[in-house]
């Protein structure tokens, strides 16, 4: 029984934004500072809830919308 994924790491946030390892670790340093990173010695996790949150947030809507 496989359990339910909870967290992204650094490499999943470049995946799914399409950004350079820098770009990530940055964002991933943004969530740091808010307190909502967990951190595993040098890996850095993000609760997929806050991260898609996020997302949503700073998302910009079509300008025809």
């Amino acid at each position: 029984m496989e359990a339910e994924k909870r967290f992204y790491t650094t490499a999943e946030v470049q995946k799914i934004l399409s950004v350079s390892r820098t770009t990530a670790n940055q964002i991933m340093h943004m969530f740091e500072k808010r307190g909502q990173l967990f951190r595993t010695g040098n890996t850095l996790r993000v609760e997929i809830e806050t991260f898609e949150e996020w997302i949503r947030q700073n998302t910009s809507r079509p300008a025809w919308e």
